[in-house]
């Protein structure tokens, strides 16, 4: 190895190594900082002590406050402090303190022995004194309190209750109530009106007070019928809780409730699920028989009755607002003498000329006799309210549900109209006065002048209809609609249609609005083409028209249909013109027509008409035996 030359002498901490003239310095340099560095450690050493003592300081203080020391002795009952709280997160529900626990023995480092008070059960480890606190006693602690909030009643009269009319059903209560009837009447009654009336109103009270007595109203309910049954396995579950709650760590008392608990869970909704069948298929067997006022006591019989509350008015200058009934009362009878009381200001004697005169009817004043009332009182229907029945009836409103392979026809003035569920039906409606609804149907004909039309998920639906506002599509599943004019015609619908306030000259059929699911518009639907468009017969027998006679056109028909009716008659016409004007032999007459049924009962089968033409054949035979019944009754 060659030695390495050092050309400038190495200086470290300013002492030269290689001259050897600093030598001293160096030494003198290292003691001075070793003394610094164990100068540096002794005051570290210091500060960390100091601290590890604060903090020991500030852990006891924080562990020592609010703590207190008590003079505890063997066989005191104490509280437990309850430690999972300290050692882990949360538990802020669980209760500080545990017990109460009695004392068995306590050593010399103060470590306590303990035993649960409840059930005698030692516990497996001594417990620390300051853990410990006295249990004190109280009545209190076990006490229950149950508070019962009563609402506050609305001011108001108390509503009248109703006599329980039907016990005069019975015959014999009904017998007993014309005898005490017959007794309360006098003898002679005032001969002012007033007092005649207030002793023939105290009479006839005092009656049904005594015999008939008042209607009980009972709000039914599914547990009113099964209360007895339900009642014997509440107050098992009830048992088995109190036996739980006593031992709360017995696996056995737990599991028994339980138990019980989801016996009476089932039973109830079984119960429940019974009862609201049943009272389910009493109401709907009570609207099948037609009977409304038992359908309506029924459902109001499980809803309960519905309250109705008196409406605040106005003052005549609009200024204040009347609350109380003798202030309403009183604006009431200040506006109708408002309204009755205005003097006139029509010439009596121009309206008089104005009006035609009839033929006195002399018949209308003859008092009817008392077999004659008696025969009207009897021909009335049992809870029916008397009203005449003519050849048109008030609208009404109509719901046809899932009906299929049908053909309805229905040719009067309707309220609204709702069709649901349809599927492979033809509907004919009379106009109708405010909505026509379809919903969730299927390969339909609806023919029907409305007011207003709502289709909703729907599917190939053909609608002729004559209306006044534009015809609404809903919901995102609405498509193969197709949109015509009306196509019917019969001897009444210029009189219904005018009765429904609709016109003919406004017809908006042919202008959609579809909101699909994202509301915004679509092309689900389609006009029909003219060519497409064919006329309807009704084929029933018609009463003599009240308008004289019926044009051949549906109104509100547009002039490219009719063209095509038009065009399509003119076929017909030509086709019967060339059949009369060709000399045909009766054997070549029998084949055409022989050709001619076979094409048509060809279309007849391929359309579905047959079955429609069955259906009214069958229809014509009931309806002709019923006119003979009524003929030979009569």
């Amino acid at each position: 190895m060659h030695p390495i030359k050092v050309k400038e002498p190495l200086e470290l901490l300013g002492v030269d190594l290689i001259g050897g003239a600093n030598l001293g310095g160096y030494c003198q340099t290292r003691d001075h900082q070793d003394q610094k560095r164990q100068e540096v450690h002794i005051k570290r050493e210091e500060k960390v002590n100091a601290a590890q003592e604060k903090q020991t300081a500030d852990y006891n203080r924080r562990k020592k406050k609010g703590s207190k020391i008590y003079d505890l002795s063997v066989g005191m009952h104490v509280l437990q402090s309850n430690l999972r709280n300290e050692s882990r997160k949360g538990g802020k529900m669980e209760p500080k303190w545990t017990g109460p626990y009695k004392i068995l023995d306590i050593d010399c480092n103060q470590r306590v022995a303990l035993e649960t008070v409840k059930n005698g059960k030692k516990l497996n480890r001594h417990v620390s004194y300051n853990q410990l606190r006295p249990y004190l006693h109280s009545q209190l602690h076990d006490a229950k309190i149950r508070l019962n909030i009563r609402h506050k009643k609305r001011p108001g009269s108390k509503a009248a209750r109703k006599f329980d009319v039907t016990k005069l059903q019975d015959d014999m209560s009904r017998q007993l109530f014309q005898q005490q009837l017959a007794l309360e009447f006098p003898e002679e009654f005032s001969v002012p009106v007033s007092t005649h009336w207030d002793e023939l109103k105290s009479s006839i009270l005092t009656t049904c007070q005594n015999t008939l007595g008042h209607r009980q109203k009972k709000h039914q309910d599914w547990f009113d019928s099964n209360d007895q049954s339900l009642k014997e396995l509440i107050d098992q579950k009830r048992t088995a809780l109190m036996d739980y709650k006593k031992d709360p760590k017995s696996t056995a008392k737990k599991a028994a409730y339980q138990q019980k608990k989801a016996i009476v869970q089932r039973e109830t909704r079984r119960l429940k699920n019974k009862w609201w069948t049943d009272k389910a298929k009493e109401i709907q067997g009570l609207a099948d028989r037609n009977d409304t006022r038992g359908f309506f006591s029924a459902t109001k019989a499980v809803y309960g009755p519905s309250t109705h509350g008196q409406a605040p008015l106005r003052s005549k200058d609009g200024t204040n607002l009347l609350k109380t009934k003798t202030e309403i009362n009183a604006r009431w009878k200040e506006h109708f003498e408002d309204l009755l009381n205005t003097n006139p200001v029509i010439d009596e004697e121009e309206v008089l000329g104005v009006l035609p005169e009839h033929d006195l009817a002399e018949n209308l004043a003859i008092t009817p006799t008392l077999e004659e009332t008696k025969q009207a009182i009897h021909s009335l229907k049992n809870n029916k309210a008397p009203a005449h029945m003519g050849d048109e009836t008030a609208p009404c409103d109509i719901k046809i549900r899932r009906c299929s392979k049908s053909n309805i026809y229905i040719l009067q003035p309707i309220r609204h109209a709702v069709i649901h569920k349809c599927h492979d039906t033809r509907v004919i409606l009379g106009p109708v006065c405010g909505r026509l609804r379809l919903s969730e149907c299927r390969n339909m004909v609806v023919i029907c002048a409305a007011r207003s039309v709502v289709i909703a998920d729907c599917r190939g639906v053909v609608i002729h209809t004559l209306t006044p506002q534009r015809p609404l599509l809903v919901g995102g599943r609405t498509q193969g609609i197709t949109l015509a004019p009306l196509n019917i015609h019969y001897p009444k619908l210029k009189h219904h249609m005018a009765k429904a306030q609709l016109q003919s000259h406004i017809n908006m059929w042919n202008r959609p609005l579809h909101l699909g699911s994202e509301g915004v518009l679509s092309g689900a639907c389609e006009v029909m083409n003219p060519e497409d468009f064919q006329l309807l017969v009704i084929p029933f027998t018609q009463t003599a028209p009240i308008d004289g006679r019926p044009p051949l056109l549906p109104p509100g028909l547009p002039h490219e249909f009719a063209k095509s009716v038009e065009e399509a008659g003119k076929c017909v016409s030509s086709f019967r013109s060339e059949v009369r004007d060709a000399d045909l032999t009766p054997e070549q007459r029998a084949i055409l027509q022989k050709a001619i049924d076979a094409k048509f009962k060809t279309w007849l089968r391929e359309t579905g008409k047959q079955r429609e033409l069955d259906q009214l054949e069958r229809l014509s035979v009931t309806l002709k035996y019923e006119r003979v019944a009524k003929t030979t009754a009569i």
